[in-house]
């Protein structure tokens, strides 16, 4: 990912990394040294990062946050610092980053047999939610939520389904050593603090191996606890009058066909919602 050095006033990338920045974000390229130790710098000020963030993470980057931990006066040589937090396009929490209207999902999948574990969570919210799908219905429901990450196993070979996912969402690889039911459910287990998932009603391994993924990869980007992530919920597109993706669209139920946006649509017809939270549920429903 991009690594952001603090120093002083401002996040400063370098190398490759600066190049990339200033392109993206359309800021000045710059050097420091000279000769061979000649580094291209590009620097952010530090008081207005969310927009520049915003920017780097609604391309689809991953960016590192390297924070100074002491107090530059008191350092002697030179100032610690430490990577404090890998910000992704799922794991965003900064207000000015984030649509208030619309829920920012990261998702993630486990393939066993034929079927879709599938899970999703809103790391701003704490919503956490898993199902069972067939691939069609894997599918509809990915378009659905549409995630602005999916996470997955680099075991995963299913290259035409990757491939199809790809032309529409950012997609990151995760070790499959935390998709292990083993690894999976020890995660889940602590972090929820129970003796087994019964409660939840999660009882399938491939649901268990997915949202324990999800989980990890979640708290491994924070670098924080997430308590605020507390529960999670099972359903089944079963229990709803389920619409596939071609009929949502046509109906424009949430987004018209001529621009995308929610204008003309049935939901600007009837949201009358007042708060953030009110535009989030009635968007959902």
């Amino acid at each position: 990912c991009i690594i952001l050095f603090r120093m002083g006033d401002f996040y400063e990338t370098f190398f490759e990394d600066a190049k990339t920045v200033a392109k993206e974000l359309q800021i000045t390229l710059t050097s420091r040294g000279k000769g061979e130790t000649k580094a291209p710098l590009a620097g952010i000020p530090y008081h207005a990062i969310d927009p520049y963030l915003a920017k780097l993470v609604k391309k689809g980057y991953k960016v590192g946050i390297v924070e100074q931990t002491e107090d530059p006066k008191k350092a002697k040589g030179l100032v610690k610092r430490d990577l404090v937090r890998i910000v992704t396009p799922g794991t965003v929490i900064e207000h000015l980053i984030l649509d208030k209207e619309s829920n920012n999902y990261i998702l993630s999948f486990y393939k066993e047999n034929e079927n879709y574990a599938l899970s999703y969570c809103d790391v701003s919210t704490g919503e956490f939610m898993c199902c069972n799908l067939n691939k069609e219905d894997f599918l509809n429901e990915i378009n659905r939520l549409n995630p602005s990450e999916i996470i997955y196993s680099d075991f995963f070979n299913d290259e035409s389904l990757l491939s199809l996912l790809k032309n529409k969402f950012n997609l990151s690889k995760y070790s499959n050593r935390f998709f292990y039911i083993e690894k999976a459910k020890s995660v889940l287990i602590e972090h929820f603090d129970v003796f087994n998932l019964e409660g939840f009603g999660i009882d399938e391994s491939s649901l268990i191996c997915s949202c324990g993924a999800l989980l990890s990869y979640i708290k491994e980007k924070q670098m924080n606890n997430v308590y605020h992530i507390n529960k999670i919920k099972v359903y089944r597109i079963s229990d709803f009058m389920y619409l596939d993706d071609s009929t949502i669209r046509n109906l424009e139920l949430t987004k018209n066909i001529i621009n995308d946006s929610k204008d003309a649509t049935l939901l600007s017809v009837i949201d009358r919602t007042i708060t953030p939270m009110g535009k989030r549920l009635l968007k959902k429903w």
